[in-house]
């Protein structure tokens, strides 16, 4: 039988990394739909989460106090990735929402 002991780490850093989105969701994006994806094939995984809330801006997102920094170096010490992409709304109530897409991306 075989262990499963190795993975763990890796589906705790997911989970984190996906509470860690939702988190961020609620308190700040503002959105009416959030869609998650996940793909594995061949000993990859890929989850990602899409919003159509209001966006931010990446090169300008407050590190300390979005969680960004921590999500990103938790999911970099296992060797995996995280993107983040970002689009900022125009304005208040504007017919043109933000959204925010990450993707993370295990070995």
């Amino acid at each position: 039988m075989k262990s499963t002991t190795a993975y763990r780490p890796k589906s705790n850093l997911l989970y984190t990394g996906v509470q860690e989105a939702f988190n961020n969701i609620v308190h700040h994006a503002q959105a009416s739909h959030v869609e998650i994806y996940f793909h594995s094939h061949a000993g990859q995984v890929e989850l990602t989460i899409r919003d159509n809330g209001v966006g931010f801006d990446t090169t300008q997102a407050p590190v300390a106090r979005m969680g960004l920094s921590i999500m990103n170096n938790r999911i970099q010490s296992i060797g995996a990735q995280l993107e983040i992409i970002s689009i900022k709304m125009k304005e208040p109530r504007s017919k043109s929402p933000g959204k925010t897409h990450k993707c993370f991306s295990f070995p």
